[in-house]
């Protein structure tokens, strides 16, 4: 594998991290109005959306766990690379929309 991949790897799991972060966010919002509201049709809608929200998030720790075997799979690289790596992904986290057609482009 080449770098780049490494990158684009690191790159993708941050990226589902914060859609994590968002999700569990809105869990919590939902769960909480659902212990507020005792209306039974209200009820409903918000059940259907907390599992939704509860299957995407399922489904992004799957993918998250698929990525980081697979990260961990990779052949090492020299402290020089890895320190590049680093420099590299802070650069992408000042700038998200460009870390975001990075990952688009790599698909």
């Amino acid at each position: 594998m080449m770098f780049d991949d490494v990158f684009i790897i690191s790159a993708q799991i941050e990226l589902l991290k914060k859609y994590l972060e968002n999700i569990e966010r809105k869990i919590s919002k939902i769960k909480e109005k659902l212990c507020k509201v005792n209306n039974g049709s209200l009820n409903i809608v918000l059940k259907d959306e907390l599992n939704n929200l509860m299957r995407l998030r399922r489904e992004i720790l799957s993918s998250m766990e698929k990525l980081m075997e697979i990260q961990n799979n990779m052949p090492k690289f020299s402290r020089v690379n890895r320190l590049l790596h680093q420099n590299i992904m802070i650069e992408y986290k000042d700038d998200e929309v460009s870390m975001l057609s990075r990952i688009k482009r790599s698909f």
